[in-house]
């Protein structure tokens, strides 16, 4: 067992007078750490009182937490979420921009290694009112909890993950998505896999803010919440045309404008009555598709000038027989790069990703992987082969499964090997701070 301190995030439902003006005014409510039972409060200016007790810990959980962790438990965190019982509904409206800043569970970091106990936190989220969820310092030394970032930041460039999970409903990660803050404007989207449309909301994106859309491939778990994304932006402000890129034709996937068209063409396409997409007709924004082909060698500009604020280029990286792109995007002074889905067999991607501020790496498949994975994605220690060799700042891993999280240790052990930088592994709703 491990003896580290643990940082334990417990989301209660409440309601009362004060719940909603508490969670508004404050958005995240943290006590000291308290001894399991005891509870945590704050009293209104009208007397109410708010009061969360970590019944839940003591009674239900703490078993299940002793079979995973043999230190000390605390409750770092208690978090109020408003909840009015008599019209049976949360309260939505007035609240979802705060869920962002409850939504950072993960967000509790720790400098060292990760165990996620995500299995044994799904069967309780799924029985309960309550979602607990720990992280487990690999260290021997006691690490202290840090402050929760919080995205977005009013200043600087801040990467948001909105789903670290993959293709399987099995973690409860929604699939790969990732937005760029800047100045506290969503600008930038990477990936729109299953699960990132409710995401993207409750990080507080915008879609009238965002100035680019980058769609690395065409499986699911990377575009098939795009079409819900367009619904969505049907009811937004925004007037002027979004630039979308994407992979060009190869195998049995389309290129992105034929992809687009399967979409959206009126009379044939699967969301037709959004064709408007397509031309900016029918008080609808209109899309730029800029296609690269898989054939491309060198990194092509996708969005933006030299001189710019953000400047974005494409590469083509081998994901089978998957046409995928990878991304290098440029805000300011800051640079982020993101691998998506590939085998790390090209050399050029080493060179697409020197320097760079973050290098988001996918993890699905752990080490000693062998077969038909291997032609889809690289093992962990080929990730920091890759990031050492690129010589990033910080490797942000992502995109994990079942099959890389069942020994996280063993696979972070794998990167560190050949690896020396800040390693960050990455959960949905996750805030990455870029600049200071």
């Amino acid at each position: 067992m491990m003896s580290a301190e643990m940082c334990v995030h417990l989301f209660t439902l409440q309601h009362g007078d004060g719940a909603g003006r508490f969670a508004e005014t404050h958005g995240v409510y943290s006590d000291e750490p308290t001894e399991i039972g005891e509870p945590v409060h704050h009293r209104e200016a009208d007397g109410t009182r708010i009061e969360a007790l970590d019944i839940f810990v003591r009674k239900v959980g703490l078993e299940m937490l002793e079979r995973v962790y043999a230190g000390p438990i605390v409750l770092e965190q208690v978090i109020t979420y408003p909840h009015d019982r008599d019209r049976n509904h949360a309260v939505a409206p007035d609240i979802m921009v705060y869920q962002r800043k409850l939504s950072h569970v993960l967000g509790c970091a720790y400098t060292g290694l990760y165990q996620h106990a995500w299995q044994e936190t799904n069967k309780v989220r799924n029985a309960t009112n309550f979602a607990i969820v720990i992280l487990l310092g690999a260290f021997g030394t006691v690490v202290g909890a840090q402050p929760v970032p919080q995205c977005p930041p009013r200043e600087g460039v801040a990467l948001q993950i909105l789903g670290s999970g993959g293709p399987v409903a099995d973690d409860s990660r929604a699939s790969s998505g990732f937005v760029v803050w800047i100045d506290g404007q969503s600008r930038v989207l990477i990936d729109a896999g299953g699960g990132t449309f409710l995401r993207f909301g409750e990080a507080g994106a915008d879609f009238a803010q965002l100035d680019f859309v980058g769609l690395s491939h065409f499986h699911t778990d990377h575009s098939a919440d795009f079409p819900a994304l367009l619904k969505s932006g049907y009811f937004s402000p925004r007037k002027r045309p979004l630039v979308v890129a994407g992979p060009g034709k190869g195998g049995p996937f389309p290129g992105l404008v034929a992809y687009l068209d399967s979409l959206l063409q009126a009379g044939s396409g699967a969301y037709g009555y959004l064709s408007g997409y397509l031309d900016g007709s029918g008080g609808l924004v209109r899309l730029d598709p800029v296609e690269v082909a898989r054939e491309s060698a060198a990194p092509i500009r996708v969005f933006g000038e030299d001189d710019g604020e953000v400047r974005i280029d494409a590469l083509p990286v081998p994901h089978g027989i998957v046409p995928a792109l990878g991304f290098r995007a440029r805000a300011r002074d800051v640079t982020i790069v993101f691998s998506s889905d590939q085998n790390g067999s090209d050399p050029a991607f080493v060179g697409f990703a020197q320097d760079a501020t973050a290098l988001v790496m996918h993890m699905p498949i752990p080490e000693g992987a062998t077969g038909g994975a291997l032609q889809l994605h690289a093992q962990p220690g080929l990730i920091g082969e890759i990031a050492a060799k690129a010589s990033a700042e910080k490797l942000i891993l992502s995109h994990f499964m079942a099959r890389s999280l069942q020994d996280l240790d063993s696979n972070l052990d794998a990167v560190r090997e050949v690896y020396g930088g800040e390693i960050i592994v990455g959960s949905d709703l996750a805030c990455i701070i870029l600049t200071d």
